[in-house]
């Protein structure tokens, strides 16, 4: 009976752990997504306005 418990919190602990390392990478591809969105669209407005792009569609 002593085993069943604890594999049942070794389980428990292990979705928690694997839940949050889920979480934390979601986080991490969000942020870097977002900041890679936020330079692109700014280098391609500067390069537009400033004659660097010859394909600039606005």
């Amino acid at each position: 009976m002593n085993w069943r418990i604890s594999s049942r919190m070794a389980i428990s602990a292990f979705a928690s752990a694997a839940t949050a390392l889920r979480t934390m990478i979601n986080r991490l591809i969000i942020r870097f997504l977002h900041k890679w969105s936020k330079d692109t669209v700014a280098c391609s407005y500067t390069a537009c306005h400033h004659g660097f792009s010859s394909s600039c569609q606005l």
